[in-house]
Parts: C-alpha cells; sequence; structure tokens
C-alpha cells in the first residue's frame, strides 16, 4: 500500500519515548545461525576466476611484482573464494562480510576473516544487482535494486528478504512504481529503512533512465511507502553507499548515470559533493553539504569505524590503460586503489594508503583477523570502470 508516513514517526517498536529516535544498529548478530562449509571455485567459473585474478595484477601499473608484497594493503590466501560477480552489494551478518547479488544467478557468499574461510549458502539471487542489502531483524534485505541486462535494467518490483539461518530468500512486500529505483543508498534507522538518491530505469537516459534524487521512507511492518518531498538530497547520485554514523545518515561519492544522453559519458558526471541529514531530527532535519569528497568516484565501498568512514576504491573517468581495460564489457578506464578516510566530527578528509588492487563495486568491512585486531577487509569486485574483468581476491588492509 502507498501511504503518507510522517518522517518524525518512525516505527520504534514498543520503545519508550525516551528513546524512539535512538539510533538501532542495523548490525545485528544472530546467535547460533548455522553456516554451509566453505565454499570451492565453482567448476564452470575456474577459467574466468583466474583470468580475472591475472587482470588484477596487471593494476600494479608495469611497477613490478615486487611492489603488490610492499603494498600496505596485501591479497591474502583464503579457504575458498567468492563467485565472480559484478554489481553486487555488501552487508555485514553474523561478524561476516557477505556479498550480495550481482547480474545472472549469484550465491551469497560470506567471508570469515578471523579464519580466512569463504563460506558459500545456497540460497541465490536471480539477475538482481546495483542494491544495498540491509541487515533488520537478523535477516537481509534489498529494498532497492535493478534487474535486467545492460542497458535495459529495470526497477525490482518487490522486496527480498533472506534468512540466513532457513538459507532462504523469500519475496516481502511490494514497491509501488513511484518508489522503485536502484544504485541507490540504504539504511535501517527505527525499525525502517531510509532510501536516498539512486536512479531509475538504469543508467542510459537514451533508454529511458533518470535521477531519483528522492528521499524515502518504507515501513517493512505495514508496507508503508512515503517520500519525504520537503527533504529531498541536494545532489543527484547512484552508484554509491550511504552509511550511517550514529543518527547520522552520510551520502558520499556516486555520480548521475543519466545526465548525458551519451552512453560513452555514463561514468562521467561524478558527484563530489557530500551530505549529511541528522535521522534524529526527523521532520526538523535537513540535509547538510559537508567537506566534498576529494577524489570524486563511483562504486565504493565505504566503511564505519568510530566518527570515521573509510571510503575504498571506486570507478571513474581518470586514467586510462587500454592493454587492461576497453572490453566489449567495460571502459577504457582502470578502477581505483585510493582509499580516503572522513571524519565526520572534523568535517576532514585524509588520504589513506593505497589498496593492493584497484576495484570497485566490492564489499569491505571492518573485522577481527586471526588473532582478534580490527583489520579492514576488501574483496571482490570489478578492475575497470564497466563491467569486466571481475576481481574474486580478497584484501587486507594493514
Amino acid at each position: 500500500s502507498v501511504h503518507r508516513m510522517r518522517f518524525s514517526r518512525l516505527p520504534t517498536s514498543g520503545m519508550h519515548s525516551s528513546t524512539a529516535l535512538a539510533f538501532l544498529l542495523a548490525v545485528l548478530v544472530v546467535a547460533g545461525a548455522s553456516a554451509p562449509e566453505a565454499s570451492e571455485i565453482c567448476e564452470e567459473g575456474g577459467e574466468c576466476l583466474v583470468e580475472a585474478d591475472e587482470a588484477a595484477q596487471l593494476q600494479l601499473h608495469a611497477k613490478g611484482k615486487d611492489d603488490l608484497l610492499a603494498a600496505t594493503s596485501k591479497l591474502v590466501k583464503t579457504q575458498g573464494m567468492p563467485h565472480a560477480r559484478e554489481a553486487a552489494g555488501s552487508v555485514i551478518y553474523n561478524g561476516m562480510l557477505c556479498l550480495v547479488g550481482g547480474r545472472g544467478t549469484q550465491p551469497i557468499d560470506c567471508f570469515q576473516a578471523n579464519e580466512s574461510k569463504w563460506i558459500r549458502y545456497k540460497a541465490q539471487t536471480n539477475d538482481i544487482h546495483h542494491v544495498q542489502p540491509v541487515l533488520h531483524n537478523g535477516m537481509v534485505w534489498i529494498v532497492a535494486g535493478w534487474t535486467g541486462i545492460y542497458p535495459n535494467d529495470t526497477d525490482i518490483t518487490d522486496v527480498l528478504i533472506w534468512d540466513p539461518v532457513r538459507d532462504k530468500i523469500t519475496t516481502g512486500c511490494s514497491i509501488p512504481r513511484k518508489f522503485r529505483t536502484g544504485a541507490a543508498g540504504v539504511v535501517s534507522y527505527n525499525g525502517s529503512f531510509v532510501i536516498a538518491a539512486g536512479a531509475s530505469g538504469g543508467h542510459e537516459r537514451s533508454h529511458g533512465a533518470f535521477s531519483t534524487p528522492n528521499m524515502t521512507v518504507f515501513d517493512p511492518a505495514s508496507c508503508g511507502w512515503s517520500e519525504i518531498e520537503s527533504k529531498k538530497p541536494k545532489f543527484h547520485r547512484d552508484h554509491f553507499q550511504a552509511v550511517l554514523l550514529g543518527t547520522k545518515m552520510l551520502l558520499v561519492g556516486g555520480r548521475d548515470s543519466p545526465f548525458d544522453m551519451d552512453p560513452g559519458k555514463v561514468p562521467c558526471y561524478l558527484t563530489k559533493q557530500t551530505e549529511v541529514f541528522d535521522l534524529s531530527l526527523g521532520e526538523n532535519g535537513t540535509w547538510v553539504r559537508v567537506a566534498d569528497m576529494p577524489a570524486p568516484r563511483a562504486g565504493t565501498s565505504n566503511v564505519v569505524l568510530g566518527s570515521d568512514v573509510y571510503v575504498l576504491g571506486g570507478e571513474d573517468n581518470t586514467t586510462q590503460a587500454p592493454r587492461q581495460c576497453g572490453s566489449r564489457n567495460s571502459f577504457k578506464w582502470i578502477a581505483r586503489k585510493e582509499v580516503h578516510r572522513y571524519n565526520v566530527d572534523a568535517d576532514a578528509w585524509t588520504r589513506m594508503p593505497d589498496m593492493a588492487v584497484g576495484r570497485h563495486a566490492h564489499g569491505s568491512a571492518a573485522l577481527p583477523d586471526e588473532h582478534g585486531r580490527l583489520r579492514l577487509w576488501s574483496a571482490s569486485g570489478v578492475a575497470c570502470t564497466g563491467a569486466a574483468p571481475m576481481i574474486t581476491s580478497t584484501e587486507r588492509l594493514r
């Protein structure tokens, strides 16, 4: 059903009024959840996986093999590997980094960092991509995204829910046409989902795609959707991840894919502006522009650590790599290796050491290693702007 829902009255699940607007962590730990055994490389994809990682190694830009060993980040050996995927999402479940979705039929792969092990679940998505999955009540929800084959991507029409304990994906509430979008930012707050920005109908304006600079609230308990018309983000962006720092929803990175009629310019209109909305202020809140991203790019993976947001990798149109990129499924630009850290208190950006391998559409998380030390990890993704070659390696940022 479609109805108006006042932003200041998000569902509170019986919470006392004094804590009704308190931030509810989206990352929950489900006790006793059983997991399947570590995955093996799919036989039919083995050759593709090898080729993808060889292509990733080329991103050392002819500096030599030893540079990889000396990098601040390093590739790590893992038991099992994730399925090759692009245009996928990631989420933290039960202390693991889980890769969800992507074009084609995709299993759900989760990385257990303290054992350096990939676990493959039986549940699969069928051509569900450009998503930001969110953990809510112990289940992983997809409330925005695309399906179909480029450039004819279409918006998903129903919410999808993965129950990790039952290892089953079910169809949830329908998404009214007005609220359908993909490549958007999604967070969980006070029992509801807040969806910001994105694009409808895929990438290309020439195929009917258009930017959706909206702020939408979805109530999973009632299947209610509402647009906060007076609280639209100030800037157009898609291909990004939203994050929560306390009660503040942060939109960083991305681009305006359908800005130009020329399909070749889909990656070119990058969004450098960063904006923040304090969800605890409800209808009294507004989007505030903060410090611009130093190196604008889309397809980043964003990780919250305290008052900091680490922005890893991404894709843009700055560095050509004709030997590695420019295939039928990619543009001529190589994926980015940069890592930047944004501190919300200081409103300042800091350049951090690069990743070992440039990648976009990847998953990243802060997880403890085998010694219990908190580390930044990143995995999967794509080595060039576009959809190829896909990467299956895992790296640890020291």
